[in-house]
């Protein structure tokens, strides 16, 4: 009967043996390998929706453009929508996995479309267009399939997690099947299954009722720093003289988490700071399982973990991957800011996360965002990149001013957080990483984060906050480079439609404000006026003091007569010394009222440097209706009738009569 108690009792250990071991495999395997694929597969998904949506944005642009020059759109639209194709084009030049994709033949299309609006020479003829579509539609349905392929290799990923999953469902039931094991006969079967625990890799333990440990396999020996021949029982306090559990809150908290454990009878999570002498800290994710006799009696725990680097890697790759895809919405700093520390806070383990910005002129770094900690407490922490100054001096100071990431514990007299009792570290030390980012090629400003009790960075924490400090400089750099392309591109948009000189409306742009004006009239809603302006002895300014005396004479009087003109009229330079009139809304004020204002600017003399000098103006109108016709015919018009005023009395002005 013994013979076959014992025989039973062996298929269980073994069982239960190979469980843990077979859990432990899966566990490790599958979870290293899913730290490192799936990141790589978020970023690769990420630049293909990226290029694919770039494409798309191209082939709207193109249609926008087709479409304006074969309805005859309105120039300021046209030359809007030319400015955006090229500018996207300019974008797809930068995208090695969009541009560098495509046939050379095609890549010749596109340069050459880039070149056609760099040179004003675009023609988009229907057959120019067609080969744009056809192209666009050709790279699109490339890009598609790729990230159809890459969506595939998700199943790879899915089949890591549940090895993954099935891994720590072994794990578990191996420790569920030892409940049923007294701790006399774990003594007496241990030594037959300590080579499969040792080949788990993971660390496992028992634990008797009153706290003493009682076995170890070989991974749990080496995670506390103990010698190998252990006496008959260890107690915590081996534990404690060996560092592997620091004493003070870090031991009381396990010896806490296994009182737990019993008192509630059923399998308990914890993570807990595991530090051995000389080693850096590590963070342990610990399962505790109650063990009982036959009776219900319990006789202690059992107790395996991991290092939860693997899971930290896991959620840390989701992290950067939600960064990157805030990064290519091109966020403003405001919200990049909020973002990243929001995120730094979920996923970084930090208890505070701080961003500053470094003042050019005082060199002193200023907070603009904080997380986990007020604006009172963050008030005490000065800092600074002058070496001069006492800000300037200790981990900070020199970060700001070398460029180079550091995580230190400090003092509270260096980094004097404002802190509550119960939250003051026994040593009063604070773990404190610095994490510089730059715009363009200074140093703009840090990242700080802080936590009190960590016991130090781990490394997988620490790659994850330079990356994020890396991010951060890569987001400013772009959103300034987007800034000024759109700044460019209203510049450019700006000198095609303005006079360079005065900034007023151009000839293009007077057409285009007289033919809005002609499209309200016809439907009824406005009479309206057209005006031409010639400066009645401004040659003779010219030759007396020079053309640059004349071009601040041209500025004073486009100052003078802006002054005078209503909001909805139209003021803009023809060329020379001419200046155009729209007259709007003529109902609501009389012509002679509008027209008298304009001459009467010239009754006193233009103040310019030393000189005072005196113009006259001749000026010619022509009202709509009764005049018709299109804004070549009005403004010939009013010229016809500005030349009688200059013919006749000068300084003065003339509307347009029909003959």
């Amino acid at each position: 009967m013994g013979t076959n108690n014992d025989r039973t009792l062996w298929d269980r250990t073994l069982l239960a043996g190979a469980l843990l071991v077979a859990g432990s495999f899966l566990l490790f395997v599958f979870s290293t390998r899913l730290g490192g694929d799936e990141g790589s597969l978020l970023r690769r998904q990420s630049s293909l929706n990226q290029s694919l949506g770039l494409l798309r944005d191209i082939r709207s642009a193109l249609d926008r453009v087709q479409g304006d020059l074969a309805s005859s759109g309105s120039t300021h639209t046209v030359f809007r929508d030319v400015a955006k194709l090229r500018s996207l084009l300019s974008a797809l030049f930068r995208t090695p996995l969009s541009f560098k994709g495509m046939e050379p033949e095609e890549q010749a299309y596109f340069q050459s479309l880039a070149r056609g609006i760099d040179t004003g020479t675009l023609r988009m003829e229907p057959s120019v267009y067609q080969e744009g579509v056809r192209i666009l539609s050709h790279s699109e349905r490339f890009l598609a399939r790729r990230r159809r392929d890459n969506r595939q290799d998700y199943g790879w990923i899915e089949d890591l997690r549940l090895g993954a999953g099935t891994g720590a469902f072994l794990l578990a039931a191996g420790g569920i099947l030892g409940m049923a094991l007294s701790t006399r006969r774990i003594r007496r079967e241990a030594a037959r299954v300590t080579d499969l625990l040792d080949a788990s890799g993971l660390p496992v333990f028992l634990k008797d009722r009153k706290g003493r440990w009682i076995w170890a396999n070989r991974s749990g020996v080496r995670l506390f720093g103990l010698d190998r021949k252990p006496p008959s029982v260890w107690r915590d306090r081996d534990f404690s003289s060996s560092s592997g559990l620091r004493a003070g809150e870090y031991l009381e908290r396990f010896q806490k988490n296994d009182a737990e454990a019993l008192k509630r009878g059923d399998l308990t999570r914890t993570v807990e700071v595991v530090s051995r002498q000389g080693g850096s800290p590590r963070h342990m994710d610990f399962v505790r399982i109650p063990l009982w006799d036959e009776d219900g009696v319990p006789l202690g725990l059992l107790v395996t973990g991991q290092e939860i680097s693997v899971q930290i890697l896991k959620n840390l790759h989701l992290a950067l991957s939600r960064i990157n895809e805030l990064i290519t919405r091109i966020p403003d700093p405001e919200t990049l800011f909020d973002e990243v520390c929001r995120i730094v806070m979920e996923y970084g383990r930090v208890r505070e996360c701080l961003i500053g910005e470094i003042d050019p002129e005082t060199r002193n770094l200023s907070w603009i965002e904080l997380r986990g900690i007020t604006a009172e407490a963050a008030s005490a922490l000065r800092f600074s990149s002058d070496p001069a100054l006492p800000e300037g001096m200790g981990l900070v100071g020199s970060v700001l001013r070398s460029g180079r990431p550091r995580t230190a514990r400090l003092h509270r007299d260096e980094y004097p957080i404002l802190r509550k009792p119960d939250e003051e570290s026994p040593d009063g030390f604070h773990d404190v990483g610095v994490f510089p980012f730059f715009r363009g090629n200074r140093i703009f400003g840090a990242l700080l984060v802080h936590d009190p009790s960590t016991g130090g960075f781990d490394p997988e924490i620490s790659d994850f906050l330079v990356q994020i400090s890396r991010n951060l400089s890569f987001a400013l750099d772009n959103w300034d480079r987007e800034h000024h392309q759109k700044s460019e591109e209203e510049k450019i948009v700006f000198m095609a439609f303005h006079d360079p000189l005065t900034s007023l409306p151009n000839r293009r742009l007077f057409m285009d404000r007289i033919n809005q004006a002609r499209e309200r009239s016809l439907r009824g809603m406005e009479h309206f006026a057209v005006g031409v302006l010639d400066l009645d002895g401004f040659k003779a300014v010219n030759d007396r003091w020079g053309h640059q005396m004349g071009d601040k004479l041209l500025v004073e009087v486009s100052g003078r007569l802006k002054r005078t003109l209503r909001g909805a009229d139209t003021l803009a330079r023809l060329g020379g010394d001419e200046f155009g009139f729209v007259f709007a809304d003529l109902a609501a004020t009389s012509l002679d009222q509008i027209t008298r204002r304009i001459i009467d600017i010239f009754s006193q003399p233009f103040e310019i440097g030393d000189r005072s000098i005196v113009v006259g103006g001749s000026l010619g109108v022509t009202l709509c209706p009764p005049d018709e016709g299109d804004a070549n015919t009005l403004i010939a018009h009013a010229d016809k009738a500005m030349y009688q005023v200059k013919a006749t009395t000068k300084n003065s002005w003339k509307v347009f009569a029909p003959l």
